[in-house]
């Protein structure tokens, strides 16, 4: 677990994950598409935790309860990236 301000080394560490063959999940509050362009990601899901409704994969801070199934699902050997751990503890 890391705890940074900004959440460069964990996005460092995921894409480094991801080059390897792990499954790689990112929750983050950001839009998908500018964390993917920001940290040049690919071949990383991004959950988007919103309000919003889009055709992006989004779970709602209000529904974490998805979030939970979502993460219990994804594997064994997975690395999972929360940018947004503040969010989801309130």
């Amino acid at each position: 677990m890391l705890r940074e301000e900004k959440q460069k080394t964990g996005y460092e560490i995921a894409k480094e994950a991801s080059r390897f063959g792990f499954t790689v999940i990112c929750v983050s509050r950001l839009e998908p598409n500018k964390v993917k362009y920001r940290y040049g990601l690919k071949n990383i899901t991004i959950v988007w935790l919103t309000f919003t409704k889009t055709k992006t994969k989004t779970v709602s801070p209000d529904k974490l309860g998805e979030l939970k199934l979502l993460i219990s699902n994804i594997g064994a050997g997975s690395v999972v990236l929360l940018d947004c751990l503040k969010e989801i503890n309130s």
